[in-house]
């Protein structure tokens, strides 16, 4: 073998050695990529966990809300229809014993 042909058969070595690290370089590129996009897609869940969570914590607060003002205007309603029922009960009666009085007088 002459130094010619070593050198050609380094070069024809050396150029198959450059194409696979090429080949590597493109394969952790395209890794990279696929990380990072996993990366994004990863964050923007937890994001989108946190925007629930916080949802839900509105949710139930306002459903607490509601049950106390659920129960407020149930007893204004009661109390509202018990002083109804009274007024009519004192306002019968004070017509009741008007009636008496009109009735006794000679």
């Amino acid at each position: 073998m002459t130094c010619i042909q070593a050198f050609e058969t380094l070069k024809l070595g050396q150029a198959r050695v450059e194409q696979k690290v090429d080949q590597i370089h493109e394969q952790t590129a395209k890794t990279n990529g696929h990380v990072a996009d996993l990366f994004e897609k990863a964050n923007a869940n937890r994001e989108r966990i946190g925007l629930n969570a916080s949802e839900i914590a509105a949710i139930k607060a306002s459903g607490s809300k509601l049950g106390e003002r659920t129960w407020q205007v149930i007893s204004a309603l009661l109390i509202a229809g018990i002083l109804a029922v009274a007024g009519y009960f004192f306002h019968t009666l004070i017509a009741y014993q008007a009636a008496l009085s009109a009735a006794q007088k000679p």
